[in-house]
């Protein structure tokens, strides 16, 4: 019987009931309808629209510069002529000489916001093939769990027996005799720890995003043929003649160069050297090369770092320790996750992180130094005396400062405080130089 409209609200604002973890594997039918999801017509779909997506975000690129490049070389054709003109030439020249370099400008910014949503759909297209990935892992761990002996099957064994049992004998006496039975054969039945196919889904899909995520940018997309596509296409559309430049090499396209990616600690490797707690400006500048400080698992600056005792890798205590504690791996009755940097294979368990106080005071240092850069390059905005006060002992701040002094811009020497009225430190541009971005399998977000 239907519930009346009465009840419908009642039943609809009822808790949700608590999570039971499933008694049994995957039945046939369910490991056919995971096979259906491999099939699924969805995801076909999905990668149909972004290899679409991806190829109308080339072509539109490809056109905005086109028509950019006809207008300045309009512009080159009409300048004789217009500055030939005795009354208005000069004016009408500047004037489409500024038209023009907004122009340039919009095309610039729209160039770059395409490019940008190209790695995203490069990104979408990893991480559908990584969730098709993920499901025919499912597909295979619970194809093998059904050809091994179970509880399930010994249900069945216990019903047969009672009926020939009550076609025999009293049935109030077999009913005694069949439950002694089915006590006693439960109790014997070992108890079936199985993985569970939402935790391995989870599982290898969060493995899959860390891995990609640690990944630099030219390892990302610089041999990828779609974001080649897109680079040919823009350099074609700049620079149409046969005369111009070529098109840079892939390993060029991103301004990291040999930066390190997040979480590789390679100092880690000789952090207890005697007086490494000290180092010079060209000691900062190899650290730079080879320490990363961002963790690999959050993608920003670390707080709380702990490094692992088995690969020169390093990550935010908080996430690498929940990872750690949801893992349905386990050694020697411990929980443990392979390293998510790419290209480790090491295992770590919480016991093998450990606070590594020398690797974080580089890091510090490193943040440090990265602070004061931007701050020289925020043009007007200066750093104060205090603020410099602050880090006057540091050796990076120190070349910082020696590079101010060869660019022409003073800075003033250390001195005792004074009531300047200033009473915080001025704010920090935002760096433009340098494309970066954070990829979540699961969502779309950016650092």
């Amino acid at each position: 019987m239907a519930p009346s409209a009465s009840q419908r609200p009642a039943q609809s604002s009822a808790a949700d009931p608590s999570y039971v973890r499933p008694s049994y594997p995957l039945n046939r039918e369910a490991q056919f309808a995971i096979d259906e999801l491999l099939r699924s017509s969805s995801l076909t779909s999905l990668e149909k629209h972004l290899s679409q997506a991806s190829d109308l975000l080339t072509q539109s690129a490809g056109e905005i510069n086109d028509r950019l490049h006809e207008s300045q070389t309009r512009l080159t054709k009409q300048r004789e002529r217009l500055e030939s003109r005795e009354a208005d030439g000069a004016r009408l020249v500047q004037e489409r000489e500024e038209q023009l370099g907004e122009m340039r400008e919009r095309v610039e910014t729209m160039t770059e916001k395409m490019e940008e949503q190209v790695r995203k759909i490069i990104d979408a297209q990893n991480g559908l093939e990584e969730i098709r990935n993920s499901v025919a892992a499912v597909q295979g761990e619970c194809s093998q769990l059904s050809h091994l002996p179970g509880r399930t099957q010994a249900r069945p064994s216990q019903r047969s027996r009672t009926q020939r049992v009550a076609d025999d004998e009293d049935e109030d006496r077999d009913t005694e005799m069949v439950d002694a039975d089915e006590n006693e054969e439960q109790e014997e039945l070992p108890e079936w720890d199985f993985p569970i196919a939402s935790d391995i889904f989870q599982s290898r899909l969060e493995a899959a995003k860390h891995e990609y995520q640690s990944l630099s940018l030219a390892t990302r997309y610089a041999n990828h043929n779609t974001y080649i596509d897109f680079r040919r296409l823009v350099h074609d559309s700049q620079h149409p003649n046969e005369d111009g430049p070529p098109l840079p090499r892939p390993e060029t396209w991103f301004p990291e160069g040999d930066a390190p990616g997040p979480g590789v600690t390679l100092f880690n490797q000789g952090a207890s050297r005697p007086g490494a707690e000290e180092e010079s400006d060209e000691d900062l500048a190899v650290s730079r090369a080879t320490i990363s400080t961002k963790c690999p698992l959050t993608l920003q600056e670390f707080k709380d770092p702990v490094t692992s005792q088995k690969c020169p890798h390093s990550f935010e205590r908080d996430a690498i320790i929940g990872i750690i504690k949801r893992s349905t791996l386990r050694v020697g009755g411990n929980e443990y996750v392979r390293c998510p940097v790419g290209g480790c294979k090491e295992h770590i368990t919480e016991s093998d992180l450990h606070t590594d106080s020398v690797l974080i005071r580089k890091i510090r240092r490193i943040q440090r130094a990265a602070a004061a850069d931007e701050d020289e390059d925020g043009g007007d905005e200066k750093m104060d005396d205090d603020a410099f006060d602050e880090l006057e002992d540091d050796d990076e701040v120190a070349a910082v400062r020696q590079r101010k002094i060869r660019r022409g811009t003073t800075v003033p020497p250390k001195t005792e405080p004074r009531n300047s009225g200033v009473t915080g430190r001025p704010s920090v541009s935002e760096r433009s130089s340098g494309v970066t971005q954070t990829v979540d399998l699961g969502s779309d977000t950016e650092e």
